[in-house]
């Protein structure tokens, strides 16, 4: 069986991170949508700055749909969440990701 998938909203410096913090204390995992990100710029040499993950994300979401980061998440979360009753999704930013 497919885990709740539970996602954790807010703007930039909310609290988002320290909510999936608690949940991760409880024994639910999270993912944490920025990391895809982050990874595709290591993929791609390039430093991970504030700056460039922006870039990277609008990039991504320009050429690829809205919900793009999402779907980068989603065997990420399939992976973590077997055997798991929830999954914390950390960093949505919109509807097409929850959508996704």
């Amino acid at each position: 069986m497919a885990p709740q998938v539970i996602g954790i909203v807010g703007l930039p410096g909310s609290g988002k991170t320290e909510v999936a913090k608690v949940f991760a204390k409880l024994g639910v995992p999270s993912v944490r949508m920025g990391d895809v990100v982050w990874e595709e710029l290591r993929n791609r040499g390039k430093r991970i700055t504030e700056r460039n993950v922006a870039r990277l994300s609008n990039e991504l979401r320009k050429r690829e749909g809205m919900g793009t980061i999402a779907k980068r998440c989603i065997p990420v979360i399939k992976r973590i969440g077997k055997d798991q009753r929830a999954v914390i999704v950390d960093g949505i930013r919109g509807m097409a990701e929850v959508e996704v």
